[in-house]
């Protein structure tokens, strides 16, 4: 009788692991069929976005026209430059940036003889995240921009902003570093 109790525990035990991996798969399954379902959708929406895109891009245009863009040097030292990169909205009515994610701009810094050297992501990572940024009428946004350990040579800066819909955002100034 004593070995009939430890037998039905030992069933009982095995039954239980059964039922507690039996779910944890069905509900894999379900957040695979879940994620397979999103994805879909956001190819859905993509494709819908892309037939919508026409009239609007002409909006954004709008919004594009209304904003200045420019890049200039504030500081220089020997081996370093520092930059100041300002989109501004000239226009009568509030702009709307969207951002897919937490980097709001991006550079590009090259010579003549290594071509690109860094780039402004490089080494950092951004979270995944929409966001808009709204400015008024008047109103800019500033981002500071320093190089440091810079050996002598010529160099070209490129910077734009990494909202969507921004294609005349670049602003490209070159410089030079004294031996």
């Amino acid at each position: 009788m004593f070995n009939e109790v430890k037998i039905m525990k030992k069933l009982g035990l095995i039954i239980v692991i059964l039922l507690i991996a039996g779910l944890g798969t069905l509900l894999f399954l379900s957040n695979q069929e879940s994620e397979n379902d999103q994805e879909r959708n956001n190819e859905t929406n993509e494709e819908s976005e892309e037939v919508n895109e026409e009239p609007k891009e002409e909006d954004d245009n709008v919004e594009e026209k209304d904003l200045t863009f420019s890049l200039e040097e504030v500081n220089s030292g020997n081996s370093s430059k520092e930059f100041n990169y300002i989109v501004k909205n000239e226009g009568a009515d509030e702009v709307e940036l969207s951002f897919n994610t937490s980097q709001r701009y991006e550079y590009e810094l090259s010579s003549k003889e290594e071509g690109v050297i860094k780039r402004y992501s490089d080494g950092k990572a951004f979270m995944q995240v929409l966001k808009d940024i709204k400015l008024a009428p008047g109103e800019e946004l500033s981002y500071d921009i320093s190089l440091s350990s810079l050996n002598a040579g010529e160099y070209t800066l490129r910077v734009f902003l990494t909202a969507r819909d921004m294609s005349k955002s670049e602003k490209t100034i070159s410089f030079k570093i004294d031996e």
